[in-house]
């Protein structure tokens, strides 16, 4: 399954405005439903989904999965794809500062070469040395 995290991005920035970050257990009617909302700082409630697994045969369901879609609100959602490009623009600088070892020792990945440098780079004789070089 490829997921296309614009659509899901785009999703998310289309209903920004809803507060979906509260699941209870709604006992206002004769069955008891699990609902996904908000509920403000007076406690009162806003149901905007119902959660009903009962047709599965498994009502027992209902308040974990809503409570889930309760965490996994757009908010929530926004911030994850905002640590996921933070993440994969990290990647991507890594992957080119290793891939700058054009000499890699055997049986070593650049990764290890490119660290192997790095330490030799920081060792006290190395950087002593090199300081002393500089005018």
């Amino acid at each position: 399954m490829t997921i296309n995290i614009e659509k899901i991005k785009a999703a998310a920035l289309a209903v920004t405005g809803w507060k979906l970050n509260h699941a209870w257990l709604d006992t206002s009617e004769d069955e008891s439903v699990a609902v996904v909302g908000h509920i403000d700082e007076d406690g009162n409630e806003y149901a905007v989904i119902t959660v009903d697994c009962d047709q599965y045969f498994a009502g027992r369901d209902s308040l974990p999965l809503a409570k889930f879609y309760a965490k996994a609100n757009p908010s929530a959602v926004l911030q994850l794809i905002e640590r996921l490009e933070a993440a994969e623009r990290d990647a991507a600088l890594y992957r080119d500062l290793i891939y700058q070892v054009k000499r890699k020792f055997p049986d070593e990945t650049h990764h290890e070469t490119a660290f192997r440098y790095i330490r030799q780079a920081e060792a006290p004789s190395y950087s002593n040395a090199a300081m002393k070089e500089k005018p």
